[in-house]
């Protein structure tokens, strides 16, 4: 089928779909029906994919305006995967890879981790004209800060990424070296509101419960 698929075309195309994540990235009905996403037919056309979205790569709004370009949004704490912010080729569900070694940045990634997929909303457009870039990050409901120094930051307004107003997001911040006698500072900086309700508060609270909060954070779920 999916030869008879290519041969149809007047030319190959770089990325054949399949019907459920076409109707999901593009809508409509196109492509064949398979269980498998999306794939390259042609060997030659990997280069072509992989770079193709490279020049869009600055910010999340400009990437996810061209269409089979989505944003890989990572965290800025240090040892996370990607190392930068990238735009690449990928379609709802996920960027597409080329390294099967490469940590996949996909929307099955639990909610609130790094690094988050960005997906324009294709579909919405084309149905009604209206258009979400899809460029807002979500948070963990209970996240532990474990560096001796460092930022927890939610969405970025150099790479036009913003957060979901309406989320209650929790952070414990807990270095390494923490004792009874250690020394935090700790600065809150709100840089721009998602909505003028939005509120972020720092809570000082016992050593007990502080230990008790970690463990249930750190447990595994059931």
């Amino acid at each position: 089928e999916l030869q008879e698929y290519v041969n149809e075309k007047a030319q190959w195309p770089h990325v054949v779909f399949g019907q459920d994540e076409y109707r999901r990235t593009f809508g409509g009905a196109e492509g064949i029906s398979t269980s498998c996403g999306s794939w390259i037919f042609s060997p030659s056309s990997c280069s072509i994919v992989k770079d193709y979205c490279t020049r869009f790569s600055y910010t999340c709004m400009s990437c996810n305006r061209i269409s089979g370009c989505g944003y890989c949004h990572t965290s800025v704490q240090p040892g996370t995967y990607p190392s930068q912010n990238l735009c690449v080729a990928g379609t709802h569900s996920g960027e597409i890879l080329f390294d099967a070694s490469t940590p996949s940045c996909s929307r099955s990634n639990p909610s609130g981790t790094s690094p988050q997929w960005f997906y324009g909303d294709w579909p919405l457009y084309h149905a009604t004209g209206l258009w979400d870039a899809g460029c807002t990050e979500e948070c963990a409901p209970w996240e532990i800060f474990k560096e001796n120094r460092g930022e927890m930051r939610l969405g970025s307004s150099q790479r036009l990424v913003s957060y979901g107003k309406g989320q209650s997001c929790s952070w414990m911040i807990w270095p390494a070296s923490l004792n009874s006698n250690f020394s935090l500072h700790v600065a809150l900086e709100f840089l721009d509101l998602a909505d003028d309700a939005d509120t972020l508060t720092a809570t000082p609270i016992s050593w007990s419960l502080a230990e008790t909060l970690r463990a249930r954070a750190e447990a595994p779920n059931p």
